[in-house]
């Protein structure tokens, strides 16, 4: 099943999420999104959440092949996060991505966080979906879950 998500959709989303971290008593000192997939979530949440915490990119992926005939790989992380901060990333790290499918991604950079990164304390994760089959459960979810066979097709994906 392909759930084709429009622009208003994504962006309705978004803004839920940010209220929804908003209205929690945790503010992040940074925001890491994983890229490609949670790369214009993170950049919302980092303009849209309270301070607008300075935004982190790490490159990471676990999908070979093309749109519709993807096939999950081993899962490669970049070795280095990108921000613009001369503070780093700070003790609490809002990590951000499309959607929780496996989870694997979530929870391995997760970890990578919290033993890798100097300062971090704290990280919790946020996305617009979680598929029922997710072995994590983000801390934050704009959406109700999704079964495990539903393809979510972002706007930007059908340029």
């Amino acid at each position: 099943m392909i759930n084709e998500i429009s622009w208003a959709e994504m962006e309705s989303l978004m803004r839920a999420l940010a209220r929804t971290i908003n209205a929690s008593s945790w503010q992040p000192d940074s925001v890491v999104c994983i890229g490609r997939g949670g790369m214009l979530i993170g950049d919302a949440m980092s303009r849209l959440l309270t301070g607008r915490p300075p935004l982190g990119v790490l490159m990471a992926s676990s999908y070979r092949g093309l749109d519709g005939d993807q096939q999950r790989k081993q899962l490669r992380i970049a070795e280095h996060i990108s921000i613009a901060s001369p503070e780093g990333l700070g003790q609490r790290v809002l990590l951000v991505d499309d959607l929780a499918d496996t989870g694997i991604s979530l929870a391995a950079i997760k970890k990578r966080l919290l033993t890798q990164e100097p300062g971090v304390k704290e990280v919790r994760t946020a996305t617009l979906w979680m598929k029922v089959r997710s072995a994590i459960e983000p801390d934050f979810v704009a959406a109700p879950p999704v079964n495990a066979e539903t393809w979510i097709s972002m706007p930007f994906e059908r340029v």
